[in-house]
């Protein structure tokens, strides 16, 4: 019964925010108002989020909980974001690199 109410929070909100983002692609066009694009990559960092705290939670040792669930989705959608720009070169790579270095570091301090 433990495991029920430990996964219902995180499998509510990723099929909320998979919903929201079929919705928005579905019923927008990002192309005439750019505040969508933002509810997009919003509702994408919380589905890449909740997604992995819904499996961290299968798991018997997940200690990274929710700092790898904020690092995961933080590093995924900005590569998505500078993918969908055409803006992943090799010069972004590298602040891409040093952003997630950056990320990892101060997570890990603040443990």
């Amino acid at each position: 019964m433990k495991l029920q109410t430990r996964i219902k929070l995180p499998l509510i909100s990723s099929l909320g925010s998979l919903f929201f983002i079929l919705l928005i692609t579905v019923l927008t066009d990002p192309l005439k108002n750019i505040i969508f694009v933002i509810f997009l990559y919003a509702a994408i960092f919380m589905f890449i989020a909740s997604l992995y705290l819904l499996i961290a939670r299968f798991q018997t040792d997940s200690r990274g909980g929710l700092r790898g669930a904020l690092i995961l989705s933080s590093i995924l959608t900005i590569m998505l974001m500078l993918r969908s720009a055409k803006a992943l070169n090799l010069t972004d790579l590298a602040l891409l690199i040093f952003f997630i270095f950056g990320l990892i570091f101060y997570f890990s301090r603040r443990a």
